[in-house]
């Protein structure tokens, strides 16, 4: 292609820059789709929208995406209509790569965000699954501490030797209880 200078250059920093209030939102739905589907303007020469350079790029779901098209008697951001025609496939062509690029964030961040509701849900999993194991085991103390309270209730009546392991069993086991 030729090469253009800076004065030639769509102003594209001015597509970036300018706010939805200033450009006019054109449904998709109000306009044919398809390679038609773009909106003249007096001396714009041939200007895409996006939603043209959506349904040529062959882009699933893109052709019902809003576009900002040039109504009657304003300015196109994409040429000062004196161009070839040149630099209004380049326009095309950079429209079609942002779609592209685009779309590759979006998936790219929807694959990031399953993945992160998948971690999230295994971290709950598993955080249930430990309280429900601590839980028990905490059942488990109980229990074992209220069994030591009745055989501490009970006095074993058997020779002194027996007395005695019978007190050491009982206290070796508050002692393991305890140690917590």
């Amino acid at each position: 292609g030729a090469v253009r200078g800076p004065a030639q250059q769509p102003p594209m920093a001015a597509v970036a820059e300018a706010s939805e209030a200033e450009l006019p939102v054109v449904p998709a739905a109000a306009q044919p789709l398809g390679p038609t589907a773009s909106v003249p303007s007096p001396g714009s020469g041939a200007v895409a929208d996006a939603s043209s350079v959506a349904s040529e790029s062959g882009v699933p779901g893109m052709q019902s995406a809003a576009s900002y098209g040039t109504l009657g008697g304003e300015e196109s951001l994409c040429g000062d209509g004196t161009g070839s025609g040149v630099g209004a496939s380049d326009d095309v062509q950079g429209l079609r790569q942002l779609v592209l690029t685009q779309q590759q964030r979006i998936e790219f961040l929807e694959t990031m965000h399953q993945q992160a509701l998948r971690q999230l849900r295994r971290a709950r999993e598993e955080l249930n699954l430990e309280q429900q194991r601590r839980y028990r085991e905490a059942d488990k103390v109980l229990g074992l501490e209220q069994l030591i309270s009745e055989m501490q209730a009970q006095r074993f009546e058997g020779d002194a030797q027996m007395q005695l392991r019978w007190e050491e069993w009982l206290q070796r086991s508050r002692s393991i209880l305890e140690a917590e």
